[in-house]
């Protein structure tokens, strides 16, 4: 079934900026966090299946290795059309649910993605009149014949009954957004900058999957204070203290480690990026933008990244419904 609640928290998410502080009264903020917090558990990934005789573990595994393709050429499609990259998310939160409940084949597992893709793009403009069949059209172009458009609204249909019509998860980056909004108003910028880039690093790394919401959102925001030494003093502590009270303790052991590998992934993703701007001999640009930059060319075909995964396969049928740290304590 549907969780109407946070429609309008992620739609916001998708068409705005972070909220400006003190647009919500505190007793409202609160409220909208104790909502968060009863509902992201329905679009935790179940580190147990259902069904046990469903998941060959071996497939599991497979699934991991393909995944942090899958995200790339995502917000590849995401940017080159110009949807908002937390498109990217919501439709992860999809694939990775399904994928956690069913044994797939890799050819399943790309058409999972085109239509889960397709879905959340599909949901984000319902206010519209949903995507349009132009964007479609080009999405079902991009598998170069591989896949039909009867095949991807037949796999949209499959993975709704799979995860239980759940398709509006709150996202790491919708409780950044609302969890800064406690952020001392002259640093909110900066903080949020880095920690939306950081959940964006996060979704492409499998070891986040079965993570809370608020979690990843925690050390994300944890790493981005980690990354800005400079800040006024006091503001972490003041930010701490103020998401403490409602409930966000970013002391947390589970918080911390996940932004710990936040920390190791950011530093491999600048290594990354100093590498390729030497070779092409371009000045690095940091964060969010730089991923958008280097996203920006044309998305990548289906085909054209088969070799991640393996030995290519026939065509699938119709699937049938059923790093060093200082002292201040961060």
């Amino acid at each position: 079934m549907y969780c109407p609640t946070f429609v309008p928290f992620v739609q916001a998410s998708l068409s705005a900026p972070a909220p400006a502080p003190n647009t919500l009264c505190s007793a409202s903020l609160e409220a909208t966090f104790g909502q968060f917090l009863e509902a992201e558990s329905a679009y935790r990934v179940l580190n147990e299946p259902r069904d046990e005789s469903r998941v060959d573990e071996e497939k599991r595994r497979s699934n991991e290795k393909w995944r942090s393709r899958i995200v790339d050429w995502k917000y590849q499609v995401i940017d080159h059309y110009g949807y908002s990259r937390e498109l990217v998310a919501i439709s992860m939160s999809i694939l990775d649910r399904y994928s956690s409940l069913r044994a797939v084949s890799k050819k399943c597992y790309q058409l999972a993605a085109m239509s889960s893709l397709h879905l959340s793009i599909k949901l984000s403009t319902s206010s519209h009149g949903g995507a349009s069949g132009s964007s479609f059209n080009d999405l079902v172009d991009l598998s170069k014949g591989i896949f039909t458009r009867d095949h991807v609204l037949v796999m949209e249909g499959v993975l709704l009954e799979e995860i239980e019509w759940r398709v509006h998860p709150v996202t790491p980056c919708v409780v950044v957004r609302h969890l800064l909004l406690l952020c001392p108003e002259e640093s909110v910028e900066q903080v949020l900058e880095v920690a939306i880039f950081l959940t964006e690093l996060a979704i492409c790394d499998s070891y986040f999957v079965p993570l809370l919401s608020s979690t990843v959102a925690l050390a994300s925001i944890l790493s981005a204070f980690r990354a800005l030494p400079l800040l006024p003093p006091g503001v972490y502590e003041t930010f701490a203290s103020e998401a403490r009270a409602r409930g966000f303790d970013l002391d947390g052991a589970g918080v911390r480690e996940a932004a710990d590998k936040l920390d190791d992934l950011s530093c491999a993703e600048a290594d990354a990026d100093a590498s390729s701007a030497a070779k092409q001999e371009q000045p690095v640009t940091p964060g969010a933008e730089g991923r958008k930059q280097r996203n920006s060319v044309s998305p990548t075909a289906v085909d054209e990244f088969d070799s991640a995964f393996g030995p290519s396969a026939p065509t699938p049928p119709v699937p049938s419904p059923m790093r060093g740290r200082d002292d201040s304590g961060l």
